[in-house]
């Protein structure tokens, strides 16, 4: 299927997919208006669901689930447009979730933008809506909404390779799971330890590289002839991929090959044995109720919630209480 054509076949669906996609649009806002009627206040649940916790109502709990799963779905769809056959049979079906989808996060963006001091714990809202654009978060966002949207106007048969930018949805299921973000706290914590392990494995890479030009480059010197050729030997051997296709012919580099295999074994469990016992540490801290206690009365603190009779404020009464 030619580019003219997928375009083509696009606008003949756009109509029913639009429909589609706005009939779902508008069984979501309809949703959103029983749960402000249940629950009273909708900001608060809004800005659990967007700030990645969903913990504090089963609402919340539920609208994150919502878009982890839209997430999944959209990037699947991307995955299915790709082959001809199913395109040609579901085109429509697939079209009308992606223009859902487009309108939720969409919706979802423009939230973000509303609610930035509530999310980004920033009273100021210029500053606060700066540091969700420039995050990494507010910057996949843009690409994979905006071009969604430009596609639907004339002339835009050229943008048909930006929709494939929809795949970086992926990245969004960081602000929906909460064990990811808990491994990105980790990272952010042992990031010294893990800057450490790495500046060693490439002191090592170098100066065993260097060995092994020095003791084969005479004896192979169309792949180990220079360092950076050596460099490569490293990594791959290093590594463990062993892909064969530069090999020592001696026996002190085949001597060193063995230690270099040895020494990538070792290199690559530090990062993975210090990952695991700050997840451990993460863990046991997410499940202390004293330190999550803490955690929603500081972020309560910072959106201006916590008064004495507000139902935290009596939780942690309750808890040092006890």
């Amino acid at each position: 299927m030619t580019t003219t054509d997928n375009v083509d076949f696009l606008r003949y669906y756009a109509p029913e997919a639009a429909l589609l996609g706005l009939a779902l649009a508008a069984l979501l806002f309809f949703i959103a208006l029983q749960i402000k009627r249940r629950h009273g206040q909708l900001r608060p649940i809004l800005v659990d669901i967007l700030d990645g916790g969903g913990t504090q109502t089963p609402a919340a709990a539920w609208g994150v689930r919502f878009l982890a799963a839209l997430t999944v779905l959209s990037v699947l769809a991307l995955v299915l447009e790709t082959e001809p056959s199913v395109y040609l049979a579901y085109g429509g079906a697939l079209m009308g979730l992606e223009v859902f989808a487009l309108v939720v996060f969409t919706l979802e963006m423009l939230l973000r933008l509303y609610l930035a001091p509530d999310i980004q714990k920033e009273p100021h809202r210029l500053r606060a809506t700066l540091r969700y654009l420039l995050s990494p978060m507010g910057v996949v966002d843009l690409l994979t909404v905006v071009p969604g949207w430009l596609f639907f106007f004339p002339g835009s048969e050229q943008l048909v390779a930006a929709r494939v930018l929809r795949v970086l949805r992926l990245l969004k299921l960081g602000q929906y799971a909460q064990a990811l973000n808990l491994l990105d706290d980790v990272v952010r914590q042992k990031r010294d330890l893990l800057l450490a392990t790495a500046t060693l494995a490439f002191v090592v890479l170098v100066l065993l590289s260097t060995l092994m030009f020095v003791l084969e480059g005479p004896h192979q010197p169309e792949r180990l002839g220079s360092i950076p050729q050596a460099l490569w030997w490293g990594v791959v051997t290093m590594a463990t991929i062993g892909y064969g296709d530069v090999v020592p012919l001696t026996a002190p580099g085949k001597l060193l090959s063995s230690l270099v295999a040895f020494l990538g074994i070792g290199l690559f469990a530090l990062p993975t044995a210090i990952l695991a016992t700050g997840l451990l540490e993460a863990m046991q801290q997410h499940k202390d109720p004293a330190q999550q206690l803490l955690k929603r009365l500081l972020e309560a603190r910072a959106r201006g919630q916590l008064g004495e009779d507000s139902p935290l404020w009596k939780e942690a009464e309750e808890l040092l209480g006890k």
